[in-house]
């Protein structure tokens, strides 16, 4: 839930965390499932952002990119 609501701000926080907390506290694979997770909202919430405050056609382009890897990370997920 924290890697979810983190991603939306910043991914860089989650990463550093989770990979030292991995060394001794939980597993690497809860780090990896993180740091997944972090990463794929942190994608999928700049495309409100583009909508918002920039340009409609940049955002579709946006999510015309992001769409295969939020759905390929997703799949990631199920292989770590």
């Amino acid at each position: 839930l924290a890697a979810f609501v983190g991603g939306f701000f910043d991914v860089d926080s989650i990463t550093l965390s989770m990979s030292r907390l991995a060394d001794h506290e939980i597993s690497e694979v809860v780090a990896t499932i993180a740091i997944t997770i972090a990463v794929l909202t942190n994608n999928l919430s700049k495309i409100p952002i583009f909508m918002l405050f920039g340009n409609r056609k940049v955002a579709f382009r946006l999510f015309l990119v992001f769409l295969p890897i939020t759905v390929l990370g997703a799949l990631a997920l199920f292989f770590i």
